[in-house]
């Protein structure tokens, strides 16, 4: 049995990885029905859960998330630290003066039920309720380890859906500029050194000396504020050592993004350390709660494939299905195509990456498709799987176990995904659009300006051209390509 760890990186991808192991949660409900019955378990629940044996006589399995949150400060919303596993036994005495550095954060009606163990069944939840913080919803208890947080930042709670953190001086101000929100990946490579002996003494080691057989990381970020500049900061960190762990990065990007040179900046670091990069976007005027409700269904269909008990894979054969193991720059997942059912029970066909969503407008024609994978979600054994192979184009098809959908409680169910029929991922040449574009924007910024918003210690202009035209030759479909040369493909802007 392989583990997998999952290290969510902002407010935003908390959401997602809260919702992921909420799904998780509904399948320990559902296996547990299903034991003595004869009917086969969906899934193997150690994949991404620890999993301790409790008790004396009469002993029970307690299962808690593999994963790292890390998030703003008071981004916790309600949840202590320690409130699962320590008594508040802390005694004062009368006249010590106890003194509160922010406003108390009530619990959710919904996690007032769970702690009560009553139903939950007629506790709303939506955008309106519950939902402001990711601690608002988790039906599972996480361990003290799996929480870090920013140094200097704070949560952003000015009801706005961005939920970029600012500095504390604003809590009490009306000052809005960019140096007093965390969008400057320089500010999130200063956080990461600040953080660096926590986040490994407390949280990392602990579990990686809890796990067995670790065969993946999931890292899911927010890629062009400073989220980015902790991302980056720490790649180096844990290929030293974790040099043949997988590393699936998941880059949340807003379709709104105002800084493109954040962007260029860290997806170059993104695609250098990442085995496989898959693209989210997200609207600004969505909710989080409501976005990531359709992007935790999408992160657990494809990461299904290793915890299914019947027809797992390994995270190392999705690689080599969709690269083939060879390809290391090549690892960009340009297509996220979902065959789902929405709220009013009719089929839709919408791809989630955000390359095909800002190479929308200009299409190419005859795209290469490099590797192909589908995932297929169905219980019925005698399902065909077609796994066909061609000598230009490789395919492969996975099948995968059903979500009870009608367990998903925390799950917007009035999202464009309420149910995945099917998942496509496409690796093909749509990001050489992507590149071109980036090394015409690094060619004509003026130096000096370009280190004013990369910084001076991040490489030259030269640098950062070179790197990008080896993307642009890794995604060529044959031959050596002319960064000079004319191509329509790059005819369009995208910023």
């Amino acid at each position: 049995m392989q583990e997998i760890l999952n290290l969510s990186l902002s407010h935003r991808s908390n959401h997602l990885i809260t919702q992921f192991y909420n799904i998780q949660e509904s399948l320990l409900q559902l296996n547990t029905g299903l034991v003595g019955s004869k009917k086969s378990l969906k899934n193997d629940p150690k994949v991404f859960l620890n999993c301790d044996i409790i008790g004396g006589p009469t002993k029970y399995l307690n299962y808690t998330p593999r994963c790292i949150l890390w998030d703003a400060k008071y981004g916790n919303g309600s949840l202590s630290k320690y409130e699962y596993t320590e008594k508040n036994n802390h005694q004062t005495d009368d006249n010590v003066q106890v003194i509160y550095t922010s406003s108390e954060i009530k619990k959710s009606e919904y996690m007032e039920k769970l702690d009560l163990g009553v139903s939950t069944e007629k506790v709303p939840i939506d955008q309106s309720h519950n939902t402001k913080y990711w601690t608002d919803y988790n039906k599972l208890i996480y361990s003290p380890n799996s929480f870090v947080f920013l140094k200097n930042w704070y949560h952003n709670d000015d009801g706005s859906t961005n939920a970029i953190p600012i500095r504390k001086n604003e809590l009490i101000g009306n000052e809005k500029n960019n140096s007093q929100q965390f969008n400057n990946p320089q500010f999130g490579t200063t956080e990461y050194d600040l953080n660096k002996e926590e986040l490994w003494d407390n949280s990392l080691h602990y579990f990686l000396e809890s796990s067995d057989n670790l065969q993946g990381i999931n890292l899911i970020s927010d890629v062009s504020t400073g989220w980015g500049g902790i991302l980056t900061s720490l790649y180096p960190d844990l290929k030293d050592e974790l040099p043949k762990i997988n590393i699936f990065t998941w880059t949340n990007q807003s379709i709104h993004n105002t800084n493109v040179y954040n962007e260029i900046e860290n997806y170059l670091d993104v695609i250098e350390y990442s085995n496989l990069v898959f693209p989210l976007y997200y609207n600004n005027n969505t909710n989080i709660w409501k976005s990531s409700s359709s992007q935790a269904l999408i992160f657990q269909t494809i990461n299904s494939l290793f915890d299914d008990k019947s027809n797992a894979i390994s995270c190392q054969d999705l690689l080599y299905s969709l690269n083939d193991g060879i390809y290391d720059k090549r690892n960009l997942v340009s297509s996220i195509k979902c065959n789902v059912d929405n709220v009013q029970n009719k089929s839709n066909v919408k791809d989630y990456s955000y390359v095909s969503y800002i190479s929308n407008n200009s299409t190419i024609d005859n795209a290469k498709i490099f590797n192909e994978v589908a995932i297929i979600r169905d219980d019925s054994s005698d399902s065909n799987v077609d796994t066909n192979y061609t000598p230009d184009r490789h395919k492969h098809v996975y099948k995968t176990y059903q979500l009870d959908y009608n367990n998903l409680d925390t799950i917007d169910n009035s999202a464009d995904i309420t149910k995945i029929n099917s998942l496509t991922l496409q690796i093909d040449n749509k990001p050489k659009k992507i590149f071109k574009n980036w090394y015409k924007i690094i060619d004509k910024t003026n130096t000096k300006i370009l280190q004013l918003h990369i910084g001076s210690n991040n490489g030259s202009k030269d640098d950062f051209k070179n790197d990008i035209a080896n993307l642009i030759e890794a995604y060529q479909s044959t031959g050596y390509y002319d960064i000079h040369s004319d191509d329509s493909d790059y005819d369009s802007d995208y910023y």
